[in-house]
């Protein structure tokens, strides 16, 4: 969702089969969950070589490996968009900020739809200690949290061995 006032200035870019970058926030309306628009832009697809003299942007999910500033891996959490509520979105967070540090957290919204990413902001960051994983795992369910490490392979956080 776009509100006019972000929309009006780069409807000319937004069209069918056009790649556009946006910047918003996922916003959880009753049992309704809504991706708002905040910012809509045309991405820099020059080339790898500009690319790679661009540092990683914090905040930001970069592909499939979401490189971040500091060099930490993501801790990646599955969550059925279904059972995405406001008192287990407030839980998260209260987890969150008892294990601070920093590990990026990528939540992956599940549904019938497909999987939405969000990387949560840099005030969102975590320790990735097993006592969190379990935590998470209590809450979400044992196979919804993994830690990304180089490669791109998941692993288990509480083991430290690669998941199949």
């Amino acid at each position: 969702m776009a509100f006019p006032s972000v929309f009006d200035r780069v409807a000319h870019l937004v069209s069918l089969d056009s790649i556009v970058l946006v910047k918003g926030r996922a916003d959880l309306r009753g049992r309704e969950l809504q991706l708002v628009a905040l910012d809509i832009r045309e991405p820099d697809l020059t080339g790898p070589d500009t690319a790679a003299k661009q540092p990683p942007r914090a905040g930001k999910l970069n592909g499939a490996e979401a490189a971040s500033p500091n060099g930490a891996d993501p801790l990646l959490i599955d969550v059925s968009s279904s059972a995405c509520t406001p008192g287990l979105i407030r839980r998260m967070k209260e987890l969150f900020a008892l294990f601070p540090g920093s590990i990026p957290v990528v939540v992956q919204l599940v549904g019938e739809e497909g999987v939405v990413r969000l990387r949560l902001g840099n005030d969102f960051c975590v320790d990735g200690t097993p006592a969190l994983v379990a935590e998470l795992g209590h809450l979400l369910g044992d196979d919804a949290v993994r830690l990304r490490v180089g490669g791109g392979r998941a692993v288990d956080p509480r083991t430290n061995f690669a998941r199949t």
